[in-house]
């Protein structure tokens, strides 16, 4: 059982970088303020329905256009029910890595400040 707890440690503290930020990322936030991860829920669309297209928005242009830095974007698909006409055909968070000073302006887009998802390199 220590040899196991042991080993588990060494992995867990040999995986963890310095900043916790994707690879590259500390490069690009250099002399800038603290990046913060945000994020928001996209659902839409209905299951079977062929004439029902939900097309959820490009996270990183849609905060580009209000002048937002986006250094890293990921998203991770959300659980769904599979009845036709009720459930959604569409639902994901959307997560992006953004300078804090623009955390006030992601709010007013209903982006929240997040935990990093769990899929990043």
């Amino acid at each position: 059982m220590r040899t196991t707890t042991s080993i588990f440690l060494i992995l867990l503290l040999a995986g963890c970088g310095e900043s916790g930020l994707p690879s590259g990322a500390e490069e690009l936030f250099a002399g800038s303020e603290t990046p913060v991860w945000v994020s928001r829920t996209f659902v839409g669309g209905k299951q079977c329905d062929p004439d029902d297209t939900y097309t959820p928005p490009d996270t990183r242009k849609l905060l580009e256009e209000h002048r937002i830095t986006v250094m890293e974007t990921a998203i991770v698909p959300m659980a769904r029910c599979r009845a036709c006409w009720i459930c959604p055909s569409y639902a994901a968070i959307h997560y992006a890595l953004i300078p804090e000073k623009d955390l006030k302006q992601a709010e007013t887009l209903g982006f929240r400040l997040s935990y990093p998802p769990m899929n990043i390199p």
